[in-house]
């Protein structure tokens, strides 16, 4: 499936959140993306097969990156190189460094220890794929693109009122 999608107004938000500092920043977009994740995430839920119930209880939406993630494949591949953990840390950050786009993700997915997960998803020699992750987010994800429209103005906004509020009350002391 091949989606093309134009966004506008992307240089103004942009200019707004480079006056904030990176934390907040990122704070910022996670909290807009969590709000756009919840289409994806509701309609995974629905689509899931439910044969006991666990499958669909564990699917999550999340800031914190899964396992076998690239960011922790390259702390890991360190720590293998016999790195000790504080240059492992330092190569996970190098990475993050280098792929900007990585600047702030939400996933959706069924968390860690779910072994019927990705054979369901995906099917296996003996048992057809019942996807429900993929048809989640070809089914929502314009829906997911406008409330992440809707929402990443307004939580600029804010951060910024926050950050100008703690401005003046630092000013105020002294």
């Amino acid at each position: 499936m091949k989606v093309k999608v134009r966004v506008e107004g992307l240089r103004d938000l942009d200019a707004a959140l480079a006056e904030l500092n990176k934390a907040t920043a990122r704070n910022v977009l996670q909290r807009a993306l969590l709000k756009a994740a919840d289409p994806v995430h509701q309609e995974a839920v629905r689509l899931a097969p439910e044969r006991s119930g666990v499958l669909k209880s564990k699917i999550r939406k999340s800031t914190r990156k899964p396992k076998g993630h690239q960011s922790k494949a390259a702390f890991a591949a360190a720590m293998k190189r016999g790195a000790t953990r504080r240059e492992a840390v330092a190569a996970q950050r190098a990475f993050n460094r280098e792929n900007p786009a990585r600047f702030a993700e939400v996933f959706v997915g069924v968390e860690e220890g779910v072994a019927q997960a990705w054979p369901q998803e995906l099917g296996t020699a003996k048992h057809p794929p019942q996807p429900y992750i993929r048809p989640a987010m070809e089914a929502k994800w314009g829906e997911a693109l406008e409330i992440m429209k809707a929402e990443v103005r307004p939580e600029i906004e804010k951060a910024a009122e926050r950050a100008r509020k703690r401005a003046l009350k630092k000013a105020a002391k002294g």
